[in-house]
Order: C-alpha cells, then structure tokens, then sequence
C-alpha cells in the first residue's frame, strides 16, 4: 500500500497494509552490528515495514549514512510498535549484519519505547546516541527518550567488555568528526571473496544504484566511483563472499583506539 511520507529524501513508499490495519505492533529486533547503519535493533527492524523495490529506492535516494538515518526514523514515524522485544541472547559484533561474529550476550530487552529500547542496547555495546545516526534524530524528534541515564531500567545494564563494531565506525573523539563528516570518502569498499562466490547474483541485482555487475565467466565486478557504500550487497550475500576493505579506515581506527 503506497503511503504519503513526511520526509525530505521520499514523498511516499509502499507500506505493508497488514501493519498500517493492525491494532497492535509487536516489534522483535535482534542485537546485531550494522556495516552502514553502525547497529541494527528496534528502529531499523521497522525499515522492513517497506515492501518490494522501495527498500532499494529508499537507499538510492538517500546517499550517506545520515540521509538514510532520517529516512529510517520517517518510516519508524509511520507506525511506532507498541512493543518491542529485542533478542539480545545471542548478538553479533563486527561487521554485521550477516558478515559478522556471534556474540552471546545473554539478554532479552524489552520496552513499550522502541527508542529506550535502542538506548539500552546502545549502551550495552559501549556506544552513545550519537554514535548512531537514526537513534540520536529519533531522540531529537521525540519519538522516544534516548538518553539512557533517563531511562527507567529493570535488571542490570552491563556494559559488554570488547564489542567488535563494524570497519565502517572510527571509535574515539576523531572518529565524531570522521563519521559524520568524512564516512563516504573513508567508507570500506566491497571486496568479492572469488573462492567464496558462487555468482548466484544477488548482489548485483539489488545493488540500488548498479554499482554492482555480473559479468559471464567472472561473476560480480565492483565500479567503486559509483557505489553510495550501503553495503546492501555484503547484507544480502548467501555466501559471506563480500567482505569490506579500506586502509585508511583500518589506519584510523588503530590511532583512535590508542587514544
């Protein structure tokens, strides 16, 4: 169901109907890391409210991480859940979501506040509001309360020691300014694994901006000038063959680390 979008980066996206007619919206995230988006939890499950080729148009329409962060958190907009439960028992760390490392963790979070949700989460993983784009404007719309020291918490909080986040997330004070302001031009570049690839294709066609090619008795070639670094096809691939690369990243983050 096509549906009006409060939001400068789309007018409308198409919606499931089944969640604009239901009464109640149980949301079930899962705790993992986010190549682009840094974490995926309670806002960024409800991105799959959007059905067919809009996810793919959202992400062309929407060329850095903060554009799409606004984009998520107006389609989050459309119908906040209810409830949310995330399973947090088993996470995954590193380059998520599907290119990282299990994590066990233990946990299951749970609130009517899907952003409180996040916070909580956020922090466990040893990360702030602003570390994460839609968490932060969420917060700033009030949407919910983000600011995890206001949070009404039942049970223990424990920060997680050493959590892996993804290449793509410089840690430290240089990376506040290096993330949102210098994230494309540092971004990892996608990196097809040859021995990994079976050339099913999937990365190809739902690169959202045909970055990504299939060419026969090759498999997928990479055209890095015009990929917007969404990571769709690392997301996506069924055979963890696209890992994401970048030296200067890698070079950053042992800097800041040391700080």
């Amino acid at each position: 169901m096509r549906h009006t979008l409060a939001s400068r980066h789309k007018d409308a996206v198409a919606i499931s109907k089944e969640v604009l007619a239901a009464d109640l919206v149980v949301n079930l995230p899962k705790l993992k890391t986010h190549a682009f988006t840094i974490y995926t939890g309670a806002i960024k499950n409800t991105f799959g409210y959007v059905v067919g080729g809009d996810k793919m148009r959202v992400h062309a329409s929407c060329l850095t991480p903060r554009n799409f962060a606004e984009a998520l958190v107006d389609i989050f907009s459309v119908r906040p859940p209810e409830l949310t439960i995330m399973d947090a028992i088993v996470g995954m760390e590193g380059n998520g979501p599907s290119n990282g490392k299990a994590r066990e963790i233990g946990k299951i979070i749970a609130g009517v506040d899907a952003i409180a949700v996040d916070a909580a989460a956020v922090h466990m993983i040893g990360l702030t509001p602003r570390d994460v784009p839609h968490l932060a404007i969420a917060g700033q719309r009030g949407l919910g309360e983000a600011d995890v020291g206001k949070i009404e918490i039942m049970g223990e909080l424990a920060l997680l020691e050493k959590f892996r986040t993804p290449n793509t997330f410089i840690p430290g004070s240089l990376g506040v300014f290096v993330n949102r302001f210098l994230s494309t031009r540092l971004a990892c570049d996608p990196e097809v694994v040859s021995d990994l690839c079976k050339k099913c294709g999937i990365c190809a066609k739902h690169c959202p901006v045909g970055a990504m090619s299939m060419v026969k008795g090759q498999g997928p070639t990479f055209k890095p000038d015009d990929c917007i670094h969404c990571y769709c096809c690392q997301e996506l691939c069924p055979e963890d063959a696209i890992r994401l690369s970048g030296r200067m990243v890698k070079i950053i983050r042992r800097l800041t680390i040391r700080e």
